[in-house]
């Protein structure tokens, strides 16, 4: 009757993980494949007070992942596990299982995954002692803490190596259980495979290293172009949003110069320039075209910039030694004459 009923609830068990994947495998909330349905098979060693009481033995299951979800995974499973009773021959306490929990996950590129996390786990524990013909069985909560790797393979089957670790308050006594498994899943996905989903990560890798090729080259419409497409493919890789958002305020500065080139504030469109990332090219080339057409003035700004110091208008000569330095940054007399009426521009400000 015992064995009637434990063999019921875990049939229902695996009826209920299967409608968990039916209900939360709603089309585009999972970047992974989803979901995915899988068994597994390993062997499950006891530690502490059972260890003496009872063998290591065998443990099958069947496991859903309903929903995979950036750094979240959730996991539902059912198990069975054989432990033989030391001393007693063809008696055995046999566990069925039910859990549900978050895990963390981690993607490596796409060629594979990690992850870890718990369950909540409710098990029916069944004694069979066969020589006597007495049977007793008990349900217990309890925790599971689970850790492994998943591994795509072709045609949107997964390899699974994991480690389990269970624990149950067992007649007042801790049962705890330490599982290494092999399992295999087959991953549904509406609109993606595992071939596809690998695909897209060779396609967005490739295209973050040709918008850092032309980063290093100085073209940055490029860069900006690949580096747009790679936050389109994958919204998450933060290296690319990284590089966007520099290359963009970049562009976004160069254009903001050359208007005022056009409108003829070379200064200001030169200052600008300047500050601007020194790998960009086209910056870099419009730095020189302005410098060189204004180092006529150099001479003149010079004069007027020492002017102003000798009047003790320090203000008026800084602005003009900072000016002399956009068009010419190695000028020595603007760097020293910069320096000094600075010193003596503070001084004059705490004094008033």
């Amino acid at each position: 009757m015992a064995i009637r009923t434990c063999r019921r609830i875990s049939a229902r068990g695996i009826c209920f993980l299967f409608s968990c994947s039916v209900v939360l495998a709603v089309p585009g909330i999972s970047a992974e494949r989803n979901p995915r349905i899988g068994i597994r098979g390993g062997y499950t060693h006891l530690s502490g007070n059972y260890e003496r009481k009872l063998n290591g033995g065998p443990t099958l299951g069947v496991y859903v992942i309903p929903l995979v979800w950036k750094y979240l995974m959730i996991e539902c499973d059912s198990d069975f596990s054989y432990y033989p009773i030391r001393g007693a021959e063809s008696s055995a306490l046999i566990s069925y299982s039910l859990g549900i929990g978050p895990h963390f996950y981690y993607s490596i590129d796409g060629r594979a995954a990690l992850y870890a996390g718990t369950l909540l786990r409710g098990s029916v524990f069944h004694v069979e002692a066969r020589e006597t013909g007495a049977n007793a069985a008990s349900v217990k909560i309890g925790f599971s803490l689970s850790a492994g790797v998943l591994i795509p393979l072709p045609r949107g089957v997964e390899l699974r190596i994991g480690y389990v670790f269970t624990e149950n308050d067992l007649t007042r006594k801790l049962f705890m259980a330490h599982s290494a498994y092999l399992g295999v899943a087959y991953g549904f996905s509406s609109s993606r495979g595992v071939d596809s989903e690998a695909g897209d990560a060779r396609e967005t890798r490739d295209k973050y290293a040709m918008g850092v090729n032309f980063y290093n080259r100085g073209d940055f419409e490029k860069a900006r172009s690949y580096f747009t497409k790679v936050v389109e493919l994958d919204p998450d890789y933060p290296e690319a949003r990284d590089r966007l958002d520099s290359v963009q305020a970049a562009c976004d500065d160069f254009a903001r110069a050359m208007e005022l080139k056009k409108s003829g504030d070379y200064l200001r469109a030169l200052k600008i320039l300047r500050a601007i990332d020194p790998k960009m090219r086209a910056a870099a080339d419009e730095r020189e075209k302005i410098a060189g057409s204004l180092k006529a003035r150099v001479p003149a700004m010079q004069e007027q910039g020492m002017s102003e110091y000798s009047r003790n208008d320090f203000g008026a000569a800084v602005d003009t030694f900072e000016k002399i330095l956009l068009v010419d940054p190695e000028n020595a007399t603007a760097k020293l004459y910069l320096s000094r009426a600075r010193k003596r521009h503070d001084a004059y400000r705490k004094l008033e």
